[in-house]
């Protein structure tokens, strides 16, 4: 399969989420939405790229934990154990849906809120 094959058969899966998610069948607190998926013709390549309009996150997962260990803030164990689960349901539900991340790092994971590690720390 070559690359303009792929991205229209990627294009065509995310486009069926997008449907599904739209219809409120598909939602999930620990993945940021989908608000859009297109093609993406590159002239010089003559190929075909995946675009995918997501939600921003104004911070990110990895900005969050290196501010912590600048203010010597160490993160409990009960609160390390909570952004895992997040990041562990997420991927779950992902792969339950063919979908496979590609590029999982804390760069690209939206930071906790702060409410859930407090009940982290309550519990």
């Amino acid at each position: 399969m070559d690359n303009e094959d792929h991205a229209k058969r990627e294009l065509k899966l995310v486009r069926k989420y997008l449907m599904n998610d739209i219809s409120g069948k598909r939602k999930h607190a620990n993945i940021v939405q989908i608000m859009n998926a297109f093609e993406i013709e590159e002239t010089e390549k003559d190929a075909s790229l995946l675009a995918i309009h997501m939600e921003l996150c104004v911070d990110n997962l990895d900005q969050f934990l290196k501010m912590k260990r600048n203010d010597s803030a160490n993160l409990e164990a009960t609160q390390v154990y909570c952004i895992l689960i997040q990041i562990l349901s997420g991927l779950v539900y992902c792969h339950e849906r063919g979908f496979a991340h590609r590029d999982l790092k804390p760069a690209n994971g939206c930071p906790p809120s702060p409410r859930i590690l407090d009940q982290a720390t309550d519990d």
